[in-house]
């Protein structure tokens, strides 16, 4: 369960500012600037937008497993029942905009903010509680989810297993079988003449999902690995929401997508591990995956009659919610090593060790408007290098990662051609030390250090190409140091 209420007072007064530069040559440090100071202004219009939002889920499952051994092997069985209710509102969260009584909200000033960006544009911290607090005692209240905001959606899930080990002079291998089978149903609005009323929507679909895996202990310190699997990802509440915002003039919805089906996927995976020492390994990874019916934001034609009574038999309305690509696939190869000096040394240098990985990616997918793009959330490229000691109670790791932009989600451009929101580069530096107390005072105490970007990096996210970026995110460094006791 999560909820979310915030209070914010918005404040208008439109024409009170003059000669405003903006410099954006750097994306890290953006530059605006204006002759007033903002906590002057003679706001004309004060408004109170509550930002709310939550979702409470129940879960009952009954699950059981059942595994014999027989010639081959071993044989397993199960079968398992998720019922699934959620309700709430906010998706993720609504803004329900009112009146702001009578506060002056200049009086919780608490001084100008003080971060590592500039505050050209007089920014300052507000005494939010107080500010709350005032409100309250002026009879403001929560403000309900509005109907186009509510998440109600019950969902049963049955689903089955069967799974054979066999054993082989050279290894094993393993097959498998899942099949599922899912029921949703969701609870939104329809516009019937000028009042809201309970639109009604229900789903299911059935997935049969086979999986085959094969090791090969090649020789006694290689392996090789091959499998095949299949699997589906369903549509989140969020995304799969009757609720929606109704324009029956503009003929157009906004709001989730209850029609959305669920993502399918195969693939196949090669691996060649070759484990050179204790503890150490050495491993390549080929991998391929196929996902169809992609999930991603979308505009679509959709019938409006689903929606209002008065769309014509027929007559389809813009839906600006989710939407179910195509033809998605993801390519790529994994390097990994691990390696410790302590096979090969003894002495205080033998504790330390490296761990690194490297992974290529490409990937792409058509979007419900028939647009390419990569797969949300896909690096092209990825890398992490640690360098660790071990030894003596110490365990200490410096840790250097690196993914290159990638696709965050699309919006809708012009003429309703989706235009891709990417997050730039990013990169970290973390250590981490602890201290094994136990050999010296009896009992299982470490002292423990966790530094966390260590090199103060700002993180950038930009539209369609990265000279137009549209919002710097910085979050500084972040120190915690503390012990652990266990029983």
């Amino acid at each position: 369960m999560f909820d979310t209420y915030l209070p914010i007072p918005y404040l208008i007064g439109g024409g009170q500012i003059s000669n405003v530069f903006y410099d954006v040559s750097d994306p890290e440090e953006p530059i605006v600037t204006f002759d007033e100071n903002l906590k002057d202004l003679g706001y004309g219009t004060k408004l109170l937008i509550d930002a709310v939002g939550g979702l409470e889920t129940e879960t009952d499952q009954v699950k059981i497993d059942l595994s014999r051994a027989n010639r081959w092997g071993v044989v397993k069985f199960g079968v398992k029942f998720d019922t699934r209710d959620a309700s709430g509102g906010g998706a993720p969260l609504d803004l329900v905009i009112g009146g702001l009584p009578g506060v002056d909200v200049g009086l919780f000033d608490e001084g100008p903010w003080e971060t590592d960006f500039n505050n050209t544009v007089g920014g300052y911290y507000a005494d939010n509680k107080g500010i709350l607090k005032a409100l309250t005692a002026l009879g403001s209240t929560r403000a309900d989810f509005p109907d186009d905001g509510r998440v109600e959606i019950e969902e049963d899930i049955i689903s089955v297993y069967a799974m054979q080990t066999i054993d082989m002079d050279w290894g094993n291998i393993i097959l498998g079988l899942r099949i599922e089978d899912t029921e949703y149903k969701t609870v939104g609005s329809k516009l019937v003449g000028a009042v809201f009323e309970p639109l009604s929507f229900k789903n299911s679909y059935t997935n049969v999902l086979p999986s085959a895996h094969i090791n090969w202990d090649f020789r006694e310190d290689t392996k090789l690995r091959l499998s095949f699997s299949t699997g589906i990802s369903r549509p989140s509440y969020i995304e799969a929401r009757a609720a929606a915002a109704i324009d029956p003039i503009g003929m157009a919805i906004g709001g989730g997508n209850p029609e959305l089906e669920e993502e399918t996927s195969w693939g196949i995976d090669a691996a060649y591990e070759w484990y050179f020492a204790d503890a150490s390994v050495l491993s390549v990874t080929l991998f391929h995956r196929a996902i169809d019916n992609v999930i991603a934001s979308s505009n679509e034609k959709v019938l409006g009659s689903i929606y209002s009574d008065i769309a014509e038999p027929g007559e389809l309305w813009d839906l600006t919610a989710f939407g179910n690509g195509k033809d998605g696939e993801l390519n790529g190869i994994e390097l990994a090593f691990t390696g410790r000096l302590d096979n090969y040394m003894d002495g205080f240098l033998s504790g330390f060790g490296v761990e690194a990985n490297l992974t290529l990616i490409d990937s792409e997918y058509t979007t419900p408007e028939g647009v390419d793009f990569t797969l949300p959330g896909q690096s092209d490229t990825n890398y992490n290098l640690s360098v660790f000691y071990e030894d003596h109670g110490i365990s200490a790791r410096l840790s250097y990662r690196y993914r290159d932009a990638w696709l965050d989600e699309t919006e809708a451009g012009q003429l309703g051609t989706p235009t891709g929101i990417y997050w730039d580069e990013q990169e970290r530096v973390d250590l981490s030390l602890r201290y094994d107390l136990a050999p010296l005072i009896g009992h299982n105490i470490s002292l423990f250090a966790n530094f966390n970007n260590l090199t103060d990096e700002t993180d950038l996210r930009y539209t369609g190409k990265d000279w137009n970026p549209n919002q710097a995110e910085a979050y500084g460094k972040r120190y915690m140091v503390g012990f652990r006791y266990s029983l």
